[in-house]
């Protein structure tokens, strides 16, 4: 189903982050930027997720679509932004 090609796309994305396949990761983290307001939804915890992995998902997430993302539990959204804030704050 759906929701369980979800939860999937985590799991792979954390496994091949470990792995090192970044053409895999980047798959994922494309996968997961285009459907982000399920995967907020699924009821799973998100803190497995590294700071590196986080910083490469608020790279590729439009800052208009952060901004409207409904993030009830606050599972990813505040993570994002901080990883965008940042990279602002190098850019200077």
């Amino acid at each position: 189903t759906y929701r369980s090609l979800m939860k999937n796309v985590i799991s792979i994305l954390i496994s091949s982050d470990f792995l090192q396949m970044q053409e895999l990761v980047n798959e994922c983290i494309s996968y997961i930027v285009s459907n982000m307001h399920d995967v907020v939804r699924l009821p799973i915890d998100m803190s497995c997720l590294n700071q590196e992995l986080i910083k490469q998902i608020s790279l590729k997430m439009p800052i208009n679509k952060l901004d409207n993302l409904v993030d009830k539990r606050d599972k990813l959204t505040s993570k994002i932004f901080e990883k965008k804030l940042e990279n602002l704050f190098y850019l200077v």
